[in-house]
C-alpha cells in the first residue's frame, strides 16, 4: 500500500525527512535527439531514461514529529548546489510504494505559497511545488 508521503535522504545519509505529497505527475523522460538527414530519413540518437516526480509538497513552517520536513529542511535541500561538499547537491528520493532512487536531484525552481496570513509560527502551512529527477530504476507496482 502507497504512503501518504514521500522520503527524502541528504547524500551523507545524515537527514531523512517525510514531505506530505498533496499533488503527483510522473513523467518519463527520454534523452534523445531527432534529426532529419540529407537523404530525408529520420536519424534518432537515445541516451538515457529517467523519471521526473512532480510533486507538491505540504509542508509546515514547525512540526513536532521529527520524522516530517518543514519548510527549512525543504529549503535547504533545494539550496544545496555543490557536487563535492558532503552532503552533496543530490538526494536519495523514497517515492510512495518505499522504491529509492539515488541520485536524485531536486531541479527546477521552489515557488512557495503560504496557506496563513502569519508565516513564522507553529501553525504556519506553505505549498512547495517540487521536481525530482531520478534515474530510471526501481518497478512500480502494478
Amino acid at each position: 500500500m502507497a504512503n501518504k508521503y514521500v522520503s527524502l535522504v541528504t547524500s551523507d545519509g545524515g537527514t531523512t525527512k517525510r514531505f506530505w505529497v498533496i499533488q503527483l505527475s510522473i513523467v518519463h523522460r527520454k534523452s534523445q535527439s531527432v534529426d532529419k538527414t540529407l537523404a530525408g530519413t529520420i536519424d534518432i540518437t537515445n541516451g538515457a531514461n529517467f523519471k521526473s516526480y512532480r510533486m507538491v509538497f505540504r509542508v509546515p513552517y514547525q512540526t513536532t514529529d521529527s520524522n516530517y520536513g518543514t519548510y527549512a529542511d525543504i529549503q535547504q535541500m533545494f539550496m544545496r548546489n555543490n557536487p563535492t561538499m558532503s552532503p552533496a547537491d543530490w538526494v536519495t528520493f523514497v517515492d510512495h510504494w518505499g522504491v529509492s532512487y539515488e541520485p536524485s536531484y531536486i531541479i527546477g525552481n521552489m515557488e512557495v505559497t503560504p496557506l496563513t496570513t502569519i508565516l513564522d509560527t507553529g501553525s504556519a502551512w506553505y505549498l512547495i511545488p517540487i521536481e525530482i529527477l531520478t534515474p530510471l530504476e526501481g518497478v512500480e507496482p502494478e
